[in-house]
């Protein structure tokens, strides 16, 4: 199985695509093209073009939470591509979702008027289900390890966002299963811990996304670094041989700790990254 990035917050090194903040990638199992999330604007698109991938040829398409970063490129995608569905979860309602900081109240949410544009696009999802023999979604978290502390500046509506809108795919492959993260809100091992006891039958060999670990920003901090090191510990130990292919929204002090812990098994992805599974 291939995955390609087409949209992250770090540039390719030869600066030759679109960088946003905001992460999109494809991957191919069974015959089909699978597109997850589209950046934050219609960017991905054209370096979607750049790397000689149509989007008309996309089969299924799923948008990993509500928030812009993960969706704001999706009436582009809609227009350059007629048929494919697009999954996510049930408790996407409206587009009340907001990021709260210092200079104030700012809505991240998805644009809701395209359900109403585009009305048999669109297919909701709840619990944990196959949805194709080698894709399943899962939602059903659970709160068994802490969720990253950077979700205490997400709301939805005037309350703290519990996530429960966020979903992630179980990917089954010959060697092992994959597991797609958007920004896990819900806290990688919660999502891992519960991919493996839906799909227990493979071990879990990669999991490609974003992780939310950020980095400590206006005043404000996040996890220790003996926070990460515990995950990347429990990590490591729960799910031996795994590899974490990240980016997005996983900062650089979290990078250099599970980088320590985890050496090769950490892979930094950008625009245009693309990885063999």
């Amino acid at each position: 199985m291939k995955c390609r990035i087409l949209m992250d917050n770090t540039p390719d090194s030869e600066s030759r695509l679109q960088c946003e903040h905001g992460l999109s990638l494809t991957f191919s199992i069974g015959g089909q093209q699978w597109l997850l999330d589209t950046g934050a604007t219609g960017l991905f698109a054209g370096n979607a073009r750049q790397m000689g991938i149509d989007l008309n040829d996309i089969d299924y398409l799923v948008l990993t939470h509500a928030h812009y970063d993960h969706t704001g490129g999706l009436e582009v995608f809609l227009k350059e591509n007629d048929h494919a569905p697009v999954f996510l979860s049930d408790k996407i309602t409206d587009n009340s979702y907001y990021s709260k900081r210092n200079d104030g109240k700012r809505n991240i949410g998805i644009r809701h008027e395209l359900f109403e544009q585009y009305p048999e696009r669109f297919f909701r999802l709840s619990g944990n289900r196959w949805i194709t023999p080698e894709v399943a979604v899962i939602s059903d978290f659970g709160n068994d390890y802490p969720k990253p502390q950077g979700n205490r500046m997400l709301y939805h509506g005037d309350h703290p966002d519990t996530f429960e809108h966020e979903i992630a795919l179980v990917v089954r492959t010959g060697r092992g299963n994959v597991v797609f993260t958007g920004c896990a809100h819900n806290g990688l091992l919660n999502i891992l811990h519960v991919a493996h006891r839906f799909a227990p039958e493979a071990p879990i060999i990669a999991a490609i996304g974003g992780t939310h670990l950020i980095d400590p920003r206006e005043g404000q901090s996040f996890e220790s670094e003996d926070e990460i090191k515990a995950m990347a510990n429990a990590l490591t130990t729960d799910f031996p041989g795994i590899r974490l292919i990240t980016g997005h929204c996983t900062g650089q002090t979290a990078r250099l700790i599970l980088m320590e812990k985890m050496g090769i098994k950490l892979e930094w992805f950008c625009c245009g990254y693309e990885v063999e599974i």
